[in-house]
């Protein structure tokens, strides 16, 4: 019945709730095993957080090639990868609590990061000496 109630649960939630990534755990999971047993939820959660890191984030790579319109051979190249962290799970007193930001705020960020970081080139800087 418990794994029935839990299968269930895991459908409804990643059913409703579309873009989030749902960590199952297995009861053979040793580092968590003898937590899941205390019932001790809120030490549960603490271990979660810092045994799995629980979060949910967005990654994204970007490559970019500058080409020569007369031979057609590559002139420039550059390619960055970012991160960004959309929510997290974690504890309050004793209870644990789940916070979320906007993804598209997000995707923002990580989108500005990624044309900051290739476009480092084409940009002026200046080096003291």
């Amino acid at each position: 019945m418990s794994a029935l109630a839990t299968q269930r649960f895991a459908e409804a939630l990643l059913k409703s709730q579309s873009g989030i990534e749902l960590l199952e755990l297995d009861t053979a999971d040793s580092s968590l095993k003898s937590l899941a047993a205390s019932g001790d939820g809120a030490t549960l959660a603490q271990a979660l957080g810092r045994d799995k890191n629980v979060r949910a984030a967005v990654s994204a790579e970007l490559t970019v090639r500058l080409l020569s319109t007369k031979s057609g051979g590559t002139v420039w190249r550059s390619s960055a990868a970012a991160d960004g962290t959309v929510g997290r799970v974690g504890l309050s007193g004793a209870l644990p609590s789940i916070a979320m930001r906007d993804k598209e705020e997000a995707y923002g960020e990580v989108v500005s990061q990624l044309v900051t970081d290739v476009t480092r080139d084409l940009r002026p800087t200046w080096v003291k000496q």
